[in-house]
C-alpha cells in the first residue's frame, strides 16, 4: 500500500501545503520505505515501477541502489578504496570534484547516462579539459559505479559512465633530445641539478626505469581534514641492487605495473650504482641507493631544462630517450625485459625511431637488382 500527500513549508496553511510530494510505501515482506518528489506525478510513477519489482521479486537487489545517495558511495570509496591505490592523493581530489556536481545529489540507481554526459560537455565545454583528462576522470568516476555494484550490494546498478561517448585521445608522447639537446642537457644539469640529480638522469635512460621506482614516490593523504604529503616508498633500496647478477630486484610495492620485476642493468648502469656506494663499501641494505627526493629530481629538472634552453622536455621523457636508444640494439623480447612492458602496443608509445635510419635498414636488406 501506498500513501502519497504532500509536505508543508514554514508559513503554509494546514489545509494547503505548498512542499514536495511524499511517498510512504508498505508491502508485507519489504522494508518501509519514504522518499520524497517534486511533483505527484514523478511520486505516482516511482510508486508503480517499484511495486513491479517487488512483484517481480528484484526490489530488494535494487533497493539499495536506489536509496543510496552518490555522495556516501563517493565516501565510502576514498576510506576502503581509493586509499590502497597508489594515485590515493589524485582521486581524492577528483571525487571532491564529482560530488560538487549536480548528479552527486542523486541516489546511485538515478543516476542516467544524460546526467554523465551533461558532467562531459560541462567538462569539455566551459572547463576546457582535454580529451585526455576528461577520461582520466571518468575513469575514476566508472570506479565508484564499480565500486557500488561489486562492494555495496548494488548488483543491478547499472553503471552509467560506461555509455558516455569519449573523444579519442591522441595524447601519446614522442619527446626525445633533438640534435645537441642531449649534450645540452647534461652539461645544464652539471651546473643546475644538485647533489646525484646528474646521475639519476643518467640512470634514467640507462635503466629506462620511472622516476617514482629509482627516486620514491610521495602521495597526499588526508590526516584530520587536512591534505598531507607522504613518503609512499624511497624507491630503489640496496638491498634490491645485486651487481653480481647485473640486476634490481624491484618489488611490486614500487614497480608501477603492480608486478615485481628484474630490472638489466647495462655497465653504465652498474657504474652508477657502483659511484653512490659509501667509501667502506658497506650500505646500509634499507637506505637509498640514490639519496634525492622526488620533489629534488622535479625541481633540479626543472632549473635544467630551463637552463639548457629546451622546451616541453619532461622528466618521464629520459625514459622514452633510453627506450628508443636500446630499441636500435635489442630486439622486442629483449628490450620488453629491459622497460618492463607486458604489451608491445604500450612499447610502441615509446619507441621512436627516425624514418631516415629504417630506410638505411631497408636498404641493407634489400637484394640488388634492376626493378622490372
Amino acid at each position: 500500500m501506498a500513501s502519497i500527500y504532500r509536505l508543508a513549508k514554514k508559513g503554509d496553511s494546514p489545509k494547503r501545503p505548498t512542499g514536495a510530494w511524499r511517498v510512504e510505501l508498505r508491502r508485507r515482506g519489504q522494508p518501509r520505505i519514504t522518499k520524497d518528489f517534486r511533483t505527484r506525478g514523478q511520486a505516482k510513477t516511482w510508486v508503480t515501477d517499484t511495486e513491479s519489482k517487488m512483484d517481480q521479486g528484484i526490489f530488494s537487489k535494487t533497493h539499495a541502489a536506489d536509496t543510496t545517495l552518490f555522495t556516501l558511495v563517493a565516501d565510502q570509496y576514498i576510506e576502503k578504496k581509493a586509499v590502497l591505490n597508489r594515485g590515493y592523493g589524485l582521486e581524492f581530489d577528483q571525487v571532491a570534484r564529482f560530488k560538487k556536481r549536480p548528479f552527486a545529489k542523486k541516489f546511485m540507481g538515478e543516476i542516467t547516462v544524460a546526467d554523465i554526459e551533461a558532467y562531459r560537455d560541462y567538462l569539455r565545454c566551459e572547463r576546457k579539459n582535454a580529451p585526455g583528462s576528461i577520461r582520466r576522470l571518468f575513469t575514476n568516476l566508472s570506479a565508484i559505479f564499480e565500486y557500488a555494484k561489486n562492494s555495496m550490494g548494488m548488483d543491478h546498478l547499472k553503471n552509467p559512465v560506461r555509455a558516455v561517448e569519449l573523444e579519442k585521445v591522441e595524447d601519446e608522447r614522442d619527446v626525445i633530445f633533438v640534435g645537441d639537446q642531449e649534450r645540452d642537457y647534461f652539461e645544464a644539469a652539471q651546473r643546475y641539478g644538485r647533489g646525484v640529480f646528474i646521475d639519476v638522469a643518467r640512470f634514467a635512460i640507462e635503466s629506462t626505469m620511472r622516476k617514482s621506482e629509482i627516486v620514491g614516490l610521495d602521495a597526499v593523504e588526508l590526516v584530520d581534514g587536512v591534505n598531507v604529503k607522504r613518503r609512499r616508498h624511497d624507491g630503489i633500496l640496496w638491498h634490491m641492487v645485486h651487481l653480481d647478477l647485473k640486476i634490481i630486484k624491484l618489488p611490486a610495492s614500487i614497480a608501477k605495473t603492480g608486478r615485481k620485476r628484474d630490472v638489466p642493468l647495462s655497465p653504465m648502469a652498474i657504474e652508477l650504482i657502483k659511484k653512490q656506494m659509501p667509501e667502506n663499501g658497506r650500505p646500509n641494505p634499507k637506505a637509498k641507493v640514490f639519496d634525492i627526493s622526488p620533489d629534488g629530481v622535479r625541481n633540479a629538472h626543472n632549473r635544467t631544462i630551463k637552463a639548457a634552453g629546451i622546451v616541453g622536455f619532461w622528466f618521464r621523457d629520459l625514459r622514452h630517450v633510453g627506450t628508443t636508444k636500446w630499441a636500435k640494439k635489442l630486439p622486442l623480447l629483449q628490450l620488453m625485459r629491459v622497460t618492463g612492458h607486458k604489451d608491445p602496443r604500450m612499447l610502441a608509445r615509446y619507441y621512436n625511431q627516425e624514418a631516415t635510419e629504417v630506410a638505411d635498414m631497408m636498404a641493407a636488406c634489400s637484394i640488388p637488382g634492376t626493378p622490372h
